[in-house]
């Protein structure tokens, strides 16, 4: 048997301090094991394209967390990453500290990214806080705009890193049956990594979904039980 991991929160990284807690449930799972690869902060025109292009020759969907800045800038990369048949998040506009924010400040970096994603005739599930500082407030203020928030259970610290094979073992090592996996398509050693990464993962017989895909596998397999 498998033991399956649904996430509530986890560790939030860089400015903030708390731990949120996750819940473990033991799920019948047959199937290959399954990890959802996520990445922040983009798009890039440098980096994203070229991730994208891996993505597509590895036939791998995945879940980008945009910022609502980068997509305005970008707006056909935003197209491709759709397009491409990837699945597309908030990560607020510009990538405040949320702890840092009243609930209104929240809500105007959470809004102003939606109306961009939303001209884009868009539909968005997913909620992100930059560097999962003031989660929990942070998802009182996400449930407003329908946005579920959710953070990660493997980090690369690719933001740190300068080494691809560094951040290939983050995953190689931490990686397990629904794991979360927090990159950056705005990191040059992601996209250097990614491959390899992928190939690690395919080896170990992990089937790739996005967030929302993930999230239809857990409720499957809970009413199963």
């Amino acid at each position: 048997m498998f033991r399956f991991y649904i996430i509530v929160a986890c560790l939030s990284q860089l400015l903030s301090a708390e731990t949120a807690s996750s819940k473990l449930t033991n799920i019948d799972y047959h199937e290959n094991n399954i990890v959802s690869l996520t990445f922040d902060d983009g798009p890039s025109n440098v980096t994203t394209g070229i991730i994208l292009d891996i993505l597509k020759e590895e036939k791998v969907k995945a879940t980008f967390f945009v910022l609502g800045l980068q997509a305005k800038n970008n707006p056909k990369l935003i197209e491709r990453i759709h397009n491409d048949g990837h699945e597309i998040g908030n990560h607020t506009y510009d990538h405040k500290n949320l702890s840092l924010l009243s609930a209104q400040g929240i809500r105007q970096q959470i809004e102003k990214t939606q109306e961009i994603l939303k001209k884009q005739h868009l539909s968005v599930n997913w909620f992100r806080p930059p560097y999962g500082a003031g989660a929990r407030r942070a998802r009182t203020v996400a449930d407003e705009f329908n946005l579920k928030t959710i953070l990660w259970t493997v980090d690369t610290k690719d933001w740190q890193k300068s080494n691809p094979s560094s951040v290939e073992k983050s995953v190689d090592q931490y990686v397990q049956n629904g794991s979360i996996v927090l990159m950056h398509d705005t990191k040059r050693v992601t996209m250097e990594a990614l491959r390899n990464i992928i190939h690690h993962l395919k080896k170990s017989k992990y089937t790739f979904v996005t967030l929302s895909e993930r999230q239809k596998i857990v409720s499957e397999r809970l009413k199963a039980k």
